[in-house]
């Protein structure tokens, strides 16, 4: 096979090589050069540049496509609350009435304390008044008590669980009259003593107890704009290359007019980076000059879910015991996605190994759990979960009844963006999230991801992901700027579901 002879302008072969050799090494040997293997290979020493975890971050939500900017849904409430005193009572005598002054305020009786911030409300009077909090027209405002006359309440922090029927409740003070249930019941009351509802008693032919219902909320999503530009001239465009082609990973080639055209995969995965990091630390900006933007996963999980603090010893099986003892008490699912840093991980595999029982131990996720993530993430196609999931390191833990599948967060590792900053205090170096891995129920019946991507589209004309050209150097020889420009945009934001049986962690 001939290689041909070297260009004029080849430098001085080094010593102990001479001309011909160094032909087959030297890029300055074009005419006709058939260049070597090894070095007409394009090598990705940085894999993708974690591009597979920014795209599974945007496959966790279904997409749906909105003609607003902003818009929102509703989400109901617990169907009960406690009643909380906020007075003490002394020991009265054996079977008497006692009067208890029913907390109203957030966080009190009438709001519930974990699960749901609606607080509940009678219906009947004040016809159209607004409720802010809960950004619903109701007919009550929330200040009225939850407890009703016909009520039968129980001291749950009392050991004795004495029982008591409510005859009187008064709307303006909030004080609640409670008679025992057994005539030998002489049992004080201390301020913070909750009363949970137990059954209600009523006698023959009595009327019905007011009417109550539960607030529903509202809660709002965004739209964000993104953009990314990718550009060279039109003489960058048609220089000729030091090879004829490139040879990727999976051994296959393709033509190249130059490294430039690998600026336009660089702004593709750009684009996807941002959407994706924003998805999860994105915050709906309020100064002004500032375009609007969307709150992330992280921070409506601070705002609106459970954010847990690891102890000192860092992230181990004790903590995930909290996690599903709070996720107990808000309806959850019991299968989980625990999402951590390198950190988190390696603290609670560190916990394991250090565990002499045999109830907890690492194994391998079992089919049924990776076709659940399969219907949620990817609508059941299991090719495509795979694909995504086949180089992740997955492991299952159970605990207390509640299957967690760990999964380290390898964009958490980004050297550029999320890894920049490594210091071993450094704010996202002990961050994680665990996310229900199943779907809940709307109004209609329809099940939905937790997590949904909503993007601009109409009649056709969609900007989830809008790639257009521009300048007389690209393939539709545009305008007069002897360029080819590549433009790239998104306009799409993230709708997250019942937040409140998802968990964060953080240092």
């Amino acid at each position: 096979m001939a290689f041909g002879t070297a260009s004029n302008n080849a430098v001085a072969a080094p010593s102990g090589l001479n001309g011909g050799l160094l032909s087959l090494f030297d890029a300055s040997y074009t005419t006709g050069l058939l260049v070597p293997h090894y070095l007409r290979t394009l090598k990705n020493k940085f894999g993708d540049n974690g591009l597979s975890d920014f795209q599974l971050l945007m496959g966790l939500g279904m997409k749906r496509g909105v003609q607003n900017i902003t818009g929102w849904h509703w989400e109901k409430g617990l169907y009960d609350a406690p009643v909380i005193s906020i007075g003490a009572v002394a020991t009265p005598a054996a079977g008497a009435t006692i009067q208890i002054t029913s907390d109203t305020t957030a966080g009190g009786g009438q709001v519930p304390t974990v699960a749901s911030t609606n607080p509940l409300t009678f219906l009947g009077n004040n016809a159209g008044a607004t409720v802010a909090n809960g950004q619903a027209y109701l007919e009550q405002p929330s200040a009225y008590t939850y407890a009703k006359v016909g009520q039968i309440l129980m001291n749950t922090s009392n050991a004795n669980l004495p029982q008591y029927l409510v005859t009187a409740v008064n709307n303006s003070t909030n004080v609640v009259d409670l008679k025992p249930v057994l005539i030998t019941t002489a049992e004080a009351v201390v301020a913070g003593d909750i009363f949970v509802v137990v059954g209600s008693a009523w006698d023959e032919g009595t009327d019905q107890p007011m009417s109550s219902q539960s607030f529903w909320t509202k809660y709002n999503w965004k739209t964000q704009i993104f953009k990314e530009t990718y550009q060279l001239s039109g003489t960058q465009k048609t220089n000729a290359p030091q090879w004829m082609e490139v040879e990727y990973g999976d051994g296959k080639t393709k033509k190249m007019n130059g490294f430039f055209y690998e600026g336009q995969d660089e702004a593709e995965y750009r684009l996807i980076k941002q959407i994706a990091l924003s998805m999860i630390f994105g915050t709906s900006a309020t100064n002004t000059g500032v375009p609007q933007t969307f709150s992330g996963l992280d921070n409506e999980i601070a705002s609106r879910g459970y954010s847990h603090s690891a102890g000192a010893g860092g992230f181990e099986v004790s903590d995930l015991r909290t996690i599903a003892n709070v996720m107990s008490r808000r309806y959850s699912s019991n299968l989980f996605l625990a999402w951590l840093t390198n950190e988190l991980y390696s603290n609670l595999n560190t916990s394991l190994n250090n565990m002499t029982s045999n109830n907890y131990q690492n194994a391998n996720l079992v089919n049924a759990t990776t076709q659940n993530m399969a219907d949620v993430f990817f609508g059941g196609n299991m090719e495509q979960t795979e694909t995504l999931f086949s180089t992740f390191s997955w492991q299952a833990l159970n605990v207390d009844g509640y299957n967690f599948a760990l999964k380290q967060a390898r964009f958490m590792q980004d050297p550029s963006t999320t890894a920049a900053n490594y210091g071993a205090t450094a704010p996202l170096r002990n961050r994680g999230w665990i996310i229900p891995l199943n779907k809940v129920q709307d109004a209609e019946g329809v099940l939905r991801n937790r997590i949904e991507l909503v993007y601009k589209e109409m009649d056709g004309y969609s900007r989830f992901m809008e790639i257009t050209d521009d300048g007389r150097a690209s393939a539709r020889k545009i305008g007069p700027s002897d360029v080819a420009r590549l433009y790239l945009s998104s306009d799409l934001g993230f709708d997250f579901f019942t937040l409140e049986q998802f968990t964060r962690i953080v240092a």
